[in-house]
């Protein structure tokens, strides 16, 4: 029997790989560099901005003027570059209207300005302690012993999402922004710590989406070692980084170990490498798939709207288990099957040459049964798998069909296709808490949140080589 595996990635990649890219501290000038050349190399990121320079300071009470850093979309020649990032593929997304305190009015006029330069606001990345971060501080999470942890630590109010605030702006994130970077890991494989991202959180209803992104060293993250395990376990990276201070801020010359990470990365074939947005998107188009199989068949339901290209099946073995003749939507090479397109909202049925299991997953389920009726976190899914019309639940099925009932929406619309279980969220808040810990026995972070209030003391950059 072929024992088969529905990984995430089109067709042919193995393992994906995006950078987030915070816009803290960066002047044009390193930017440039960096950026042409990833330009050079075609390696789209995500790319944090701020268009206004700031009214106010970060956070309340106020951290130091050097959280307050950075270049702004107010420079024209850095606006222009930024257009230019944008139609080269770059997705340029919000680091908040400025790196300061934004009341709703310049958060309103910030996401006018992102959508009418680059065209969208789909991703969204938090600076600091700005007060109008959404959900932030202790309210990132309400696990104990986690969320008592972080309130008796923190001393910041962070309130976007409440709406009697002037920082309210949390209508505005739902109709404007399809996801936030929250959580953080040491993981190179942030798939693996997170799989249900892009995930929706009911406790958080303002926000769509959430998800999470590592932080550690590129050249780590770009070693032959780890491309090759990302590849072996079709893993993702997201990466959280500062790209413009791999360009030296005297003669912005671009660090060698960053030019060989990039270009490594860029030159395998295996590696799947686009913006946030991108890859996020093809994670929403794998959460409406879902396999039933048995024996010599399966079907694959598409109950999404978005069309899927390049649906990727990895086997166990090279032997052929599909018949061309039955099968003219499909090709098998080598130990992979892909399928070159699912219909929205289709069923699509495959006769085999061969037996075939699929590895267990929240995606793929055996059938005895050829009516089905499945509990998701969207609602209930009923299939119909036989030639005749059946019943279930009350509800009608004509033969060979499905039916989603009880969608959940978020407040904007958008379907809620996964959730964070509580297992994922535990992992995930040690993983950020064992890489404070990390930074404090290690790097010399500061326990003492004082330090972030003494106004007259710059916060030291952090270093890549450290991460």
């Amino acid at each position: 029997m072929i024992e088969a595996k529905l990984i995430w990635t089109p067709y042919p990649y193995l393992a994906g790989f995006c950078i987030s890219d915070d816009a803290d501290c960066a002047t044009l000038e390193q930017v440039k560099s960096v950026y042409d050349f990833l330009m050079e190399y075609n390696f789209p990121t995500t790319k944090s901005v701020w268009p206004f320079i700031p009214t106010y300071k970060c956070g309340s009470p106020p951290t130091p003027e050097s959280t307050l850093r950075g270049i702004t979309l107010e420079n024209k020649s850095y606006l222009r570059y930024c257009e230019k990032l944008s139609s080269k593929g770059y997705e340029i997304c919000l680091h908040g209207a400025s790196a300061g305190n934004n009341q709703r009015d310049s958060i309103r006029e910030a996401l006018d300005y992102c959508r009418h330069h680059f065209g969208s606001t789909n991703t969204y990345i938090c600076h600091s302690k700005n007060a109008d971060n959404i959900y932030w501080e202790h309210k990132v999470t309400a696990r104990f012993p986690f969320h008592l942890a972080l309130k008796m630590y923190s001393k910041h109010s962070c309130s976007g999402e409440i709406p009697d605030s002037q920082f309210f702006w949390g209508d505005l994130c739902s109709s404007s922004v399809k996801q936030i970077r929250l959580f953080k890991t040491r993981h190179i494989d942030t798939l693996s710590r997170n799989p249900s991202m892009p995930y929706h959180d009911p406790k958080k209803p303002l926000v769509n989406s959430w998800f999470s992104a590592t932080k550690r060293k590129l050249a780590d993250c770009a070693s032959p070692h780890a491309i090759y395990r990302l590849k072996q376990n079709n893993g993702l990276t997201i990466l959280y980084q500062y790209l413009h201070r791999y360009a030296d801020p005297s003669t912005h010359e671009v660090q060698d170990s960053f030019r060989t990470s990039i270009i490594r990365l860029r030159n395998d074939p295996g590696m799947y490498i686009d913006t946030v947005s991108n890859i996020l998107n093809r994670l929403r188009q794998l959460q409406d798939i879902f396999i039933f199989y048995r024996n010599y068949q399966f079907y694959v339901i598409n109950i999404g709207t978005q069309w899927i290209k390049n649906l990727q099946i990895l086997l166990s073995s090279q032997k052929t288990i599909l018949d061309p003749k039955e099968n003219t939507h499909a090709k098998q090479i080598k130990n992979r099957l892909f399928i070159q397109e699912i219909l929205p909202e289709s069923m699509t049925y495959f006769q085999l040459m061969q037996p075939i299991t699929f590895r267990r997953n929240r995606r793929c389920f055996p059938f005895r049964k050829r009516r089905l009726a499945l509990k998701q976190p969207f609602g209930r899914l009923y299939i119909n798998l036989t030639k005749s019309r059946c019943s279930l639940d009350d509800r009608i099925l004509p033969p060979f069909s499905f039916q989603v009932a009880e969608t959940k929406k978020t407040l904007s619309g958008m379907p809620i296709r996964s959730v964070l279980s509580s297992k994922e969220e535990y992992r995930l808040l040690i993983d950020q808490f064992w890489l404070i810990l990390r930074e404090i026995l290690l790097l010399k972070r500061h326990i003492n949140i004082d330090k972030y209030l003494d106004i007259s003391k710059p916060i030291a950059l952090e270093d890549h080589e450290n991460w």
